[in-house]
């Protein structure tokens, strides 16, 4: 009998990190639901789980009445359809379809009996003498369904059945496994990458991202009325297309939406007057078929044609249109059939069946539709509404840190100099403002400053694009190049969602970084694990060898593997046990670091992510130094610390990765790092981009207390973007004694120097005019800094505020810059030797608020100067 199951806040973790975040479901006997998300958003884990291969975190799962979670996959009565056919090659059809039962010690007359009908209901009658190797891959898939039919069980449990076969087998495969179903009237739960399975055999489809469930429906439900933009451009072939724009005008016929790139002109979409307020930005979505090419002066938007999709009786064009992130589909018609790409041509769209989604992608529900339907530009002056911001312009958009002009960024990944650009890649979602579809976005600067966006290098293909490094081969030595130009090589972990196995891949480009080729024989290094990742490579001369350091994240190891050839590597050795272990670890660089102020003194540094734990039980960077002979790194056992140090005081610092192949006039090492953490950075209230990068920093060593310690400065070409500044006159402040200085505007940098007067302590508090945003409190006598992140009025998360505190570098005097860009702070004392690196997010204009809390301090050098612009942001 076909069994219901009941899903109740269902979670799977590994370690702290969290799969399946909580899953409710319930599905009648002998229905056909579909799981499909993107790679890595939990729909095989979730699948194995009901099976009984993955053991549940929390939660209960039911078959009709029983509580299953402790039930082992046998009790469980599936039957289980992977995606490769597992067919045992030395047995015919009928003896692998008859395996399991065999080894059930299933009486022999009774496993002939369900083997025949098996065999029967799937057409294989005639092929059951056959073995593997005489089969279609149909055929083959088949027989796999045949052996989980002949157990009669109460769930089909299929996982991505049709990957494997091309595309008229899979189409063919469909309707046998549709025809299957209504059949047998067993409930099915079917996992697939492919909307068309689901939409084709599902009586419901679920959509998953991120281990979450983000809309649960009917197939043309949720294509004619998705939950939020999520579904919206997952669900469709092609798909959605999104268009930004902000509210100019709402009533109870819906809405007037400015669109970007449409300086003037307005749409009118049935949206209910309940939705956003005027001024607020939203997403209009439009699909293929409502929308049509006509002459640009007619058009909402102009465009050009990049593509043309032929697919038999219809043909698709793809236009690139201002404040679009990706291309918007068009479906043409016969009168459209000169079209070409390059054209310059404009676009239409019915705005009656636009869809409507918030800053946070929530669907807004439409009203009736307006009797006037908006399919060419209306002009309206420009005082009748709010401008709509121009991109890089809207608020909290950093000027001179690097964001992507659209959607979310992380890690940055591959830095190297070559051919006079310094590259910047970085992890990216090309499609959303939160994490997932993991890919390579990229950047280039001659300066370190002046950054400028280009396309996507390494797009998530099967497997997401997880963090990694780029060196140039220019001795060739992989063999990889071209014989012209040397060619860079990118090393990166592929995640692949399906076994959740992290390996190392490496991919190669001839055209200075702007696209790669996969490595044929990828991947160079697997080690079928669930947390190696993030590989940092690098020439070691001493030892004459290519060297790649990686983690095992939840074991909290670095390996180190050596290699001639940059494809073939061997592990040389591992460091652990040591410094913070509460979380994982990620993204390691292993640096050869001087002296300052001494060029012949330089040692080894290993730096390495914690993801939770670290800073105030938040994420952060530790660095250890040591030796390195080219195989192993040894702490110094002198003035090494062998517990770590933190790298950075403040919350929002991580995964900072050096530089590779400076040019001779830039001091090194230079790196580069996350400006976000993990556990309020997903929240970041910005739009339509989310997480920026913090400025280039020279690291260097200096000795303190005996021990090396690890100092990082901002790199000086930053001085190049000063315009107006300010100089005040020294202040002393006795106990209770405040001053106000005024901050130069959103993007400044601004210079103070503290110094004791007796038992001086002093805090410095950056201010709105309602709120203090950070306070650091400087005891001068006892040598301490203490760094409070006050909760945000804008970005409320418990996780937000934090409370650091570090020893002070120096005693008397003390010199801090605090460097701000629309909210990102970057805070440089005594040179660099300590730094706080955070992001507040000022609702207002910053004061800086200087308050004496006991004894006398005097307060010197207060200069001030905006900070101009240095990120170009033009499409």
């Amino acid at each position: 009998m076909p069994a219901s199951l009941i899903l109740r806040d269902i979670r799977k973790s590994y370690g702290a990190t969290e799969i399946i975040r909580g899953i409710d479901l319930t599905v009648a006997p002998g229905e056909f639901v579909a799981l499909v998300g993107p790679s890595g958003c939990g729909k095989s884990t979730l699948l194995r789980m009901i099976a009984g291969l993955e053991e549940i975190t929390s939660g209960e799962l039911r078959f009709d009445d029983s509580v299953v979670n402790d039930w082992d996959p046998a009790r469980r009565r599936v039957g289980m359809v992977f995606q490769s056919y597992a067919l045992y090659p030395h047995m015919t059809v009928e003896q692998n379809v008859g395996f399991g039962l065999k080894l059930a010690g299933t009486p022999p007359a009774e496993l002939a009996a369900r083997v025949d009908q098996a065999l029967h209901v799937l057409q294989l009658t005639a092929l059951r003498k056959h073995r593997p190797s005489q089969l279609s891959g149909g055929q083959r898939q088949r027989v796999a369904i045949g052996r989980a039919i002949v157990r009669n069980p109460n769930v089909f449990l299929f996982d991505e059945p049709l990957s494997n076969l091309d595309a008229a087998l899979r189409g063919q495969m469909r309707l046998e496994i549709g025809k299957l179903h209504q059949q047998l009237k067993n409930t099915v739960i079917y996992v697939t990458h492919d909307q068309v399975e689901a939409m084709t055999l599902a009586d419901r489809i679920v959509v998953l991202e991120g281990g979450l469930v983000r809309q649960v429906g009917r197939p043309m439900d949720l294509y004619e009325h998705p939950a939020n933009r999520f579904v919206a451009g997952f669900i469709g072939t092609p798909t959605m297309g999104f268009l930004a724009g902000q509210v100019t005008a709402a009533g109870s016929g819906g809405m007037a939406v400015a669109l970007d790139g449409a300086v003037g002109r307005v749409v009118t979409v049935p949206a209910r007057a309940a939705s956003p307020a005027v001024g607020a930005a939203v997403t209009l979505g439009v699909r293929p078929e409502h929308c049509t090419v006509c002459p640009v002066d007619q058009a909402v938007l102009p465009g050009t044609v990049v593509m043309l999709e032929r697919l038999g009786a219809d043909t698709f064009a793809f236009l690139d249109v201002p404040g679009a992130p990706a291309p918007i589909a068009v479906r043409l018609g016969g009168a459209d059939a000169d079209v070409a790409p390059g054209q310059r041509v404009g676009l239409r769209f019915d705005s009656d069946h636009a869809h409507v989604f918030a800053d946070d992608g929530t669907a807004l529900a439409k009203a009736a539709p307006s009797t006037d339907r908006v399919t060419a530009p209306a002009m309206i002056p420009a005082s009748a509404s709010p401008a709509v911001p121009p991109l890089g312009s809207e608020p909290f958009r950093p000027q001179f840190h690097f964001t992507a002009r659209r959607n979310w960024i992380n890690d940055p990944n591959g830095l190297v100099w070559f051919d006079g650009e310094y590259h910047l890649f970085f992890q990216h979602n090309p499609h959303g403002t939160d994490w997932g579809h993991m890919s390579w976005g990229h950047a280039i600067s001659t300066d370190l400053l002046h950054w400028r966006e280009l396309a996507v290098a390494i797009p998530e293909s099967d497997h997401m694009i997880f963090s990694g490094s780029v060196v140039v081969d220019r001795d060739n030595v992989s063999g990889l190049g071209d014989g012209r130009t040397p060619p860079m090589l990118a090393f990166y972990t592929a995640y692949h969602p399906g076994s959740e196995i992290q390996a190392q891949h490496l991919a190669v480009s001839q055209d200075r970084g702007r696209t790669f080729t996969a490595y044929a024989l990828n991947p160079v290094i697997d080690l079928g694990a669930t947390d190696f990742r993030d590989p940092k490579v690098f020439w070691h001369a001493p030892s004459g060898a290519w060297i790649m350091a990686a983690v095992l994240a939840r074991r909290q190891v670095v390996q180190f593997y050596r290699s001639a050839n940059l494809r073939d590597w061997v592990l040389a050795g591992e460091f652990g046990g040591h410094g913070a272990v509460a979380g994982q670890w990620e993204c390691p660089d292993l640096i050869q670091v001087g002296v300052d102020g001494d060029d012949r003194q330089a040692h080894w540094v290993l730096k390495v992510d914690v993801d939770t734990g670290l800073l105030a039980g938040g994420s952060g960077a530790q660095y250890f130094v040591g030796a390195f002979d080219g195989h192993r790194f040894v702490l110094d056992p002198q003035r090494g610390n062998p517990a770590g140090d933190p790298v950075d005081c403040g919350p929002d610092f991580y995964a900072a990765v050096t530089w590779g192949d400076l040019p001779p006039d830039q001091p090194g090492p230079v790196w580069i790092g996350w400006q976000s953490n993990h556990q309020s950075g997903k929240a970041y209230p910005t739009m339509p981009w989310r997480g920026a990068l913090s400025l280039p920093r020279q690291v260097f060593l200096f000795e303190e207390a005996g021990r090396w310690r690890l100092g990082q400065r901002l790199i000086g070409a930053l001085d190049d973007l000063r315009q107006a500044g300010t100089m005040l006159p020294p202040v002393t402040l006795d106990d209770g004694d405040q001053t106000v200085v005024p901050l130069p505007g959103a993007g400044f940098s601004q210079s103070v120097r503290l110094i004791d007067r007796g038992a001086g302590r002093i805090a410095l508090t950056l201010h709105d005019h309602d709120h203090a945003l950070l306070t650091m409190t400087f005891d001068l006598p006892a040598g301490t800094i203490a760094f409070d992140r006050h909760a945000s009025a804008v970005c409320p998360q418990d996780s937000f505020a934090r409370l650091t505190t570090t020893q002070m570098p120096a005693s008397g005097a003390v010199d801090l810059t605090i460097v701000c860009d629309a909210g990102l702070v970057e805070i440089v004392i005594a040179g660099g030797r300590r730094i706080w690196t955070g992001v507040v997010f000022p609702p207002g204009p910053l004061h800086l608020v200087m308050r004496a809390t006991a004894g006398t301090a005097r307060v010197e050098a207060i200069a001030g100067w905006t900070l101009r612009r240095s990120i170009d942001f033009v499409t």
